[in-house]
């Protein structure tokens, strides 16, 4: 039930966890629980696992910049980049006191997140973020710029686009080799909540 699995550069090892589960782990620190959407903190070295954040609602892919500012991307919001930091505010149907919301407000659902860096990056690429829009059938790019005390956030021209039923990327990663890797889940059916696409009746 977690996914997108990403070592951060605490050495830790983050993934993430979607709205309608609730777990209920065992470790050698006692029982650790997260009842809905979050993103969870696996510390290797003492075996401690811990609730990271909580919020949005289908977290789907987690960042950091080389300042380490934290950023998630969410597969069923519509905010496309959002903050993530411990105790975060973010938009989850539970209640919360207040709400911080993502800073593309309207843009569809994303899957995935990475950071641009590396000799292969063109200069005016190194740090952009991208991600997946695996409804849409693309793959896009994001320039977050600080401002104030957070970030403002731009949708650019897409790295990838398609009117390939199949293409659905779901996550992206820069490789050891500079590259930069995608995830093609490669389905023209969703087939899940309010995006079932149905197969065509059989003929008769």
């Amino acid at each position: 039930m977690v996914h997108a699995l990403r070592w951060g550069p605490d050495g830790l090892l983050y993934f993430n966890q979607s709205v309608y589960i609730h777990s209920h782990i065992e470790t050698p620190h006692g029982v650790r629980t997260l009842n809905g959407s979050g993103t969870w903190q696996f510390r290797p070295a003492t075996r401690e696992l811990n609730v990271f954040c909580r919020g949005l609602w289908n977290p789907w892919g987690i960042a950091w910049d080389r300042y380490g500012a934290t950023f998630e991307t969410d597969g069923a919001g519509g905010d496309g980049i959002n903050y993530a930091f411990p105790v975060s505010p973010s938009p989850r149907p539970s209640a919360c006191r207040g709400v911080l919301p993502g800073l593309n407000p309207g843009t569809p659902k994303d899957a995935g997140l990475e950071i641009l860096s590396g000799r292969n990056v063109p200069d005016d690429w190194q740090g952009n973020l991208i991600t997946n829009d695996f409804r849409g059938h693309r793959v896009c790019r994001y320039v977050v710029t600080p401002e104030g005390s957070g970030y403002t956030s731009k949708e650019m021209p897409e790295l990838i686009k398609t009117n390939h039923p199949a293409f659905r990327p779901i996550d992206v990663k820069m490789g050891p080799d500079g590259a930069l890797y995608i995830a093609d889940w490669y389905n023209p059916i969703i087939q899940h909540g309010e995006v079932d696409f149905p197969r065509p009746a059989p003929r008769t």
